[in-house]
Formats: structure tokens, C-alpha cells, sequence
């Protein structure tokens, strides 16, 4: 999903569940930000992708997974802009997910390596629940 695109009302709905209950924001250490949607299910992840754009990749820790599980795979937007558009666009639609996503906003206003430990005071104090 690009800066300029809006996302239809039904859309938003249905991306603010995804990320509510499948979803992660953070920032890595060089304050660039990441929206993670994990899951089993590649046309889950297919359609979460066509609303809002990033990639999709193997998740991490399949080669160690019990050989009976189904590998993961990742969905992740980390481009700034991006992340920025995905989030206003759905922030009204999010329950769990509302308030780091608010937080992260704000932290986006920032430039890149100041970001990453302000999350960290910010999720070690507790202030994202």
C-alpha cells in the first residue's frame, strides 16, 4: 500500500483484526520500523498483502519447528511511509493493537536511530497495554 491509497471500509475492518490478533510492531536497533503478520496460511497472507503491500518470507524459526507443524511464514512492512500509512489508515479499527500502534506513530516523527530506544523505555515501563 503506497502513501497516497486509501483503503476500502471493509478492508480496514478486516486488516485491523488481522493485525489485532496476528500482528507486531517494533523497531529494530537501527530505528527502522516493522509490521509483522506471522502465519501458516499463504493466501491469509496473500490478501493481508494486497491491502498492504510489503513482502512475504519464510518465518525464522521453521527449520527449527517439530516436523508435524506447518511452517510459518512473514508478512512484514518496514519502510517508514509505509508503516505510517498502514497504521492511520486501520488505527481507528484496532482494540489490542491501538495504543502501540499510536505509540509507534508518534516514535515515526522521529528520526531513525532515536526511535529504537525510546520503544524500549516505553514497552519496558509498561506504558503500551
Amino acid at each position: 500500500m503506497g502513501i497516497g491509497i486509501k483503503m476500502r471500509p471493509d478492508e480496514k475492518s478486516w486488516l485491523a483484526a488481522v493485525i489485532d490478533s496476528e500482528g507486531h510492531l517494533s523497531f529494530n536497533t537501527e530505528g527502522t520500523p516493522q509490521l509483522k503478520i506471522v502465519n501458516t496460511n499463504m493466501a491469509f497472507l496473500t490478501k493481508a498483502q494486497k491491502i498492504m503491500g510489503g513482502k512475504i518470507y519464510p518465518h525464522y524459526d521453521n527449520k527449527d519447528k517439530n516436523p508435524k507443524h506447518k511452517p510459518r511464514y512473514q508478512l512484514i512492512v518496514w519502510r517508514a511511509d509505509e508503516v505510517r500509512g498502514v497504521l492511520s489508515e486501520v488505527l481507528d479499527d484496532l482494540v489490542i493493537k491501538k495504543k502501540p500502534a499510536r505509540v509507534m506513530l508518534v516514535l515515526l516523527n522521529r528520526k531513525g536511530r532515536e526511535r529504537f530506544p525510546l520503544w524500549k523505555v516505553v514497552r519496558k515501563k509498561g506504558l503500551m497495554t
